[in-house]
């Protein structure tokens, strides 16, 4: 069984998660606040708070049939180009940088939103 997600760090993703006006947290592409599970981006090597994403329960069980999770890979993939060098964005997406753009702007904001949380993180 995989290493499971540190307590600490779940509850990071659900304070980031939930909105200034509410004590619940929310999806962090829909909005919605039930039935809420949080998923590995690009992958389980990593429980970064960077590379977890609180979404639904139905969008997690479709997310390879929506599409969500390829735009989760190419969002992670534009944040951390704009910060490292290509070898460095592979080794942190677990060697894999998929192609395409970006083209789902509730996972482009998401991506925006942790960059400022996480700026200190970066080298640039």
């Amino acid at each position: 069984m995989a290493n499971p997600i540190p307590q600490k760090t779940r509850e990071e993703v659900y304070d980031r998660a939930t909105p200034i006006t509410s004590t619940k947290p929310a999806c962090e592409i829909t909005g919605n606040t039930k039935d809420l599970q949080i998923h590995h981006i690009t992958g389980r090597h990593s429980h970064h708070p960077i590379n977890l994403i609180l979404i639904t329960e139905e969008k997690h069980r479709n997310i390879y049939h929506n599409g969500l999770y390829k735009q989760l890979k190419l969002g992670m993939r534009d944040m951390l180009s704009r910060h490292y060098p290509e070898e460095e964005v592979r080794k942190k997406m677990g060697r894999k940088i998929p192609a395409g753009k970006l083209t789902n702007n509730a996972v482009r904001s998401h991506f925006h939103k942790l960059e400022k949380r996480y700026r200190d993180e970066f080298i640039s």
